[in-house]
């Protein structure tokens, strides 16, 4: 059986508390699905940038999201902005493609016109044409950037570390996901909860786990990441896991993981063939 392309999906990675490993979950996401030939861009609306310098040398970035959204003066002192797709580029990686961010997006945390928080909207709507995904690394914090990636997406995913306290924050997640569906009229749909850093020898990730099992119930995911050292080193490589240490745990959580995002899509994966499934 062969493919048949999903139109233009866009999943939000959030959660506003640190350490959750959103960005690394983000990153190998994205990589997992165009390793599934699925043409996927990455959107990195993060000012600390993590996700573009996972794939991206930095010194190569002319154009980035702050001059899409934000603009820029030109040498000759006008204000301009840069359409979208200047500020996305091909990473080494097939089927992968990266909007790429910049310290200035912080700036944008300052600013309350509706008007520019559905800029990427927009840009999303004429991404869907030419991508089968399109995944949304957030910062970790609340803000107009957060709702700007919200309101862009058909879904979004939590990933939640497996630690003391692991639903610190979703509940504020939850109010401005749902201030996002009441004003926008966006009905953004929650794909899932992902439990990371994982470690089953410790009594308080089993603990985490069991939270979050009862708290989010059949959206939990089965799957769950394990502590790997190798998926700390691999964006220092500028590498997915899957190329840096593809038979690591790392490897194998994030793979299974990108299997149980599609199944929840029904979109059924055979080895490398994949379909819709009641769709």
């Amino acid at each position: 059986m062969g493919k048949k392309i999903p139109h233009g999906i866009s999943i939000t990675i959030c959660n506003h508390k640190g350490g959750s490993g959103k960005t690394t979950t983000a990153c190998n996401l994205a990589a997992g699905l165009a390793r599934l030939d699925f043409k996927t861009l990455l959107i990195d609306v993060d000012p600390q940038s993590n996700a573009t310098i996972t794939f991206l040398d930095r010194t190569l970035i002319d154009i980035h999201l702050g001059h899409a959204f934000l603009g820029f003066q030109s040498q000759n002192g006008q204000f301009m902005r840069h359409p979208f797709a200047n500020a996305i580029y091909e990473t080494a990686v097939p089927n992968l493609d990266l909007a790429a961010s910049n310290l200035s997006l912080s700036k944008l945390n300052r600013i309350i016109d509706s008007s520019d928080i559905i800029e990427l909207y927009y840009a999303v709507k004429d991404a869907r044409l030419e991508y089968d995904f399109i995944i949304i690394d957030t910062p970790p914090n609340l803000g107009p950037l957060l709702d700007m990636a919200l309101l862009a997406s058909n879904y979004y995913i939590i990933p939640i570390e497996a630690a003391f306290y692991p639903l610190e924050g979703v509940s504020d997640l939850d109010e401005t996901i749902g201030k996002i569906r009441r004003i926008h009229k966006e009905n953004i749909q929650l794909l899932g909860a992902l439990v990371t850093r994982f470690d089953q020898r410790t009594k308080i990730c089993g603990q985490a786990y069991s939270t979050v099992v009862e708290t989010f119930k059949d959206a939990a995911f089965e799957t769950v990441i394990r502590n790997n050292t190798k998926l700390v080193t691999a964006p220092a490589l500028n590498q997915s896991i899957y190329d840096h240490a593809p038979t690591s745990y790392g490897a194998e959580d994030y793979t299974q993981f990108v299997k149980e995002t599609l199944a929840r899509l029904k979109i059924a994966v055979d080895g490398r063939n994949l379909m819709l499934v009641n769709s």
